[in-house]
């Protein structure tokens, strides 16, 4: 493995390209499916605090012991790998030039450290939130909860778009995540998957289910709403194309779980800074057009 080779001279494309405070790698190896690694590792940091403010509510969280505290992030790690790893991979738009070029598989690797200072990605994380409006849908019987009307209002996932640019800076937090909240889906085994009813176009209400964890990451890495930035505000309903298609929907980005290749950019962009040092051949051009992100197929 060797860690990216920052040289700002040799191609004019990386000037544009930001040096963010975090580590990339690529593997020197192929693994599955004859592609080579490129893999983001993060550190992470997290809060638990025990309440919490926001949107004139406040939120009683759980107390966890060290023990539950590290099931939660293993419960994040899950959630990351399950829906960034192994499905977007990055080749030469030029099919002629794959045999010549290598392939790209791109990849997450989350690490806890106990020093803020360390954390290149820092979350508060709010464990099993209530509200004196709500009640965790997860903490009844299933018997009890058809009837049992949603809460007015609920904590919502949020992160800093791009928080790993400006990663540095380590007087804030970069992303807020609820974890086994009332609308967890009674199916899940993950608590940080979340279910919403919104309009589709052409199927009428649809029940959608999300990773938020998943989600918020997108947004860390640089990614918007899909409606984003035709609708200038994006916490709007219009910015995750509410009432759309389904499909348009269904996405990570929007209120699904779906992958589509333009995740893959940050991939992209990481590319150009990695010298040739790295003992990695592809194309000479560096161009970022040349190598977009496509969405593996299982």
């Amino acid at each position: 493995m060797c860690e990216a080779d920052i040289d700002r001279h040799d191609h004019a494309e990386v000037h544009s390209v930001p040096h963010y405070n975090y580590e990339s790698r690529m593997g020197n190896s192929p693994g599955a499916h004859g592609l080579y690694p490129l893999t983001f590792h993060i550190n992470v940091f997290l809060e638990f605090p025990t309440t919490h403010h926001e949107e004139n509510i406040d939120w009683s969280c759980t107390a966890l012991t060290d023990e539950e505290q590290g099931d939660v992030f293993a419960d994040f790690q899950d959630a990351i790998h399950e829906h960034w790893n192994d499905k977007l991979w990055i080749g030469p738009r030029n099919r002629a030039h794959r045999a010549q070029y290598h392939s790209f598989a791109c990849g997450i690797s989350l690490h806890r450290v106990q020093q803020r200072s360390r954390a290149e990605l820092i979350i508060c994380m709010l464990a099993t939130p209530t509200s004196p409006e709500g009640v965790r849908r997860n903490a009844l019987p299933a018997s009890q909860t058809a009837n049992l009307p949603p809460p007015p209002r609920y904590t919502r996932s949020h992160c800093q778009i791009d928080g790993w640019s400006t990663a540095q800076t380590r007087n804030r937090t970069d992303m807020t995540l609820a974890w086994q909240t009332y609308f967890q889906p009674s199916s899940s085994s993950n608590g940080f998957d979340f279910e919403s009813s919104q309009p589709t176009s052409d199927r009428g209400d649809v029940v959608f289910v999300q990773s938020r964890a998943a989600h918020e990451l997108g947004h860390y890495l640089g990614l918007h709403h899909p409606g984003f930035p035709r609708t200038h505000e994006d916490r709007s309903a219009a910015s995750y194309l509410t009432g759309s298609t389904f499909a348009r929907q269904n996405v990570l980005m929007s209120t699904g779980n779906e992958m589509v290749a333009d995740y893959g950019a940050p991939w992209v962009e990481r590319l150009l800074e990695h010298h040739y040092h790295c003992g990695i051949a592809y194309e000479p051009h560096l161009d970022p057009s040349s190598y977009p992100a496509w969405r593996r197929r299982h």
